[in-house]
């Protein structure tokens, strides 16, 4: 079930435009929650009193549960929340405080932590703005450290349009090209996931990074990892960035890396620092079995998609070995182009590797 929750107040909304857009990319049954139609019960300490009694009687047959255990039970979100006033309509809060029930969509775990018991995989927060957020966009944020914080939803994404009143603007032509980019995000994201890298993934990374035919690859073959070195090399602070696990059709079959350049780091990719967003990138799959397969293409345009829409990226780097044209081949496929070569740019197996820099705009 493909839930779709409204918190659009106008006839002809652009942001439940863009919201449909995303929903028709998928196959299944439609359940639309109509928040600005709706009404809530005011959270007030009669409430609070009602709730915390039916919780402790174990009463979560009450229909004051119900919108909690529709959401619990959806296979895919969908909000469409346009931006007002720094974040979005307040019948959203009141919804998301009407659903954040311990027992149906999260529990605590005895050291106090929440641990999420929702279905859904993959929940998609859709936004139009007719300027820019100034002095920020609070919204996604704070429905993204829900959604993975407490209800347990690894992917939690960003689909925007924004400057659509902006004088000289063309709303129209924006929607589309915002309509273009989702479309090839959920087209990607049908099979492949991405979430964020954990502890419960370093057995993963000791098996990947001890085949040889990945190290062949990736860090190579003399490389010496021992039960420690995932943990000391993976659970650190990565500045700038982030690390992610990716899965295809549910298994865990790839690791990867984003970093957004500063400083020194310019030299380092020979790359000039314009004042743009520029990120790069190191990736690879770890199960041999998926390669060839055009999943690594895919993965590559789906986080580029996400670097640009949660994190402004204008520009993404990679840097393959000169000697692996599958992988050269691969990021082509995914609009990487060659703009230099790097001469011994990287120590691997003992010896300095020639290496290209590709680069995608966007």
């Amino acid at each position: 079930m493909i839930l779709f929750i409204n918190a659009c107040a106008r006839r002809g909304s652009r942001t439940k435009r863009l919201a449909q857009s995303v929903i028709s990319r998928w196959n299944g049954e439609i359940e639309e929650v109509r928040l600005c139609a709706a009404e809530f019960e005011p959270t007030d300490e009669e409430y609070l009193l009602r709730r915390d009694r039916l919780l402790a009687e174990g009463g979560l047959a009450d229909p004051m549960f119900d919108r909690a255990k529709q959401f619990a039970a959806a296979d895919k979100i969908v909000i469409a929340a346009p931006y007002w006033d720094l974040s979005f309509p307040a019948v959203l809060k009141q919804y998301l405080e009407k659903i954040n029930v311990p027992g149906i969509t999260f529990y605590y775990t005895p050291e106090g932590f929440p641990r999420g018991l929702c279905r859904a995989k993959e929940l998609v927060y859709v936004a139009t703005a007719g300027g820019v957020f100034v002095p920020g966009e609070f919204g996604f944020g704070y429905v993204k450290a829900l959604a993975r914080g407490f209800y347990g939803i690894p992917n939690v994404r960003l689909v925007q349009a924004v400057g659509l009143d902006i004088d000289g603007a063309d709303p129209e032509a924006i929607l589309k090209e915002s309509m273009k980019r989702a479309a090839e995000t959920i087209t990607a994201n049908d099979e492949i996931l991405i979430r964020d890298f954990s502890e419960d993934d370093l057995p993963l990374m000791l098996k990947w990074l001890t085949d040889e035919r990945v190290l062949e690859y990736y860090e190579g073959r003399d490389a010496d990892y021992t039960p420690e070195t995932p943990a000391e090399d993976h659970l650190g602070e990565l500045p700038g960035g982030f690390r992610m696990i990716f899965e295809y059709e549910g298994a865990p079959i790839g690791y990867g890396q984003a970093y957004r350049l500063s400083g020194d780091m310019f030299d380092e990719y020979d790359y000039p620092d314009t004042g743009r967003v520029v990120f790069a990138m190191d990736q690879f799959i770890g199960e041999p079995e998926y390669w060839d397969r055009g999943i690594g293409t895919a993965f590559l345009k789906l986080i580029s998609s996400y670097l640009k829409d949660e994190f402004g990226a204008e520009r993404i780097l990679l840097d393959p070995h000169k000697s692996n044209p599958r992988a050269v081949r691969a990021y082509e496929k995914a609009g990487f182009r060659i703009i230099k070569s790097l001469p011994e740019h990287e120590l691997f197996e003992g010896k300095n590797e020639d290496c290209w820099l590709m680069e995608l705009k966007l």
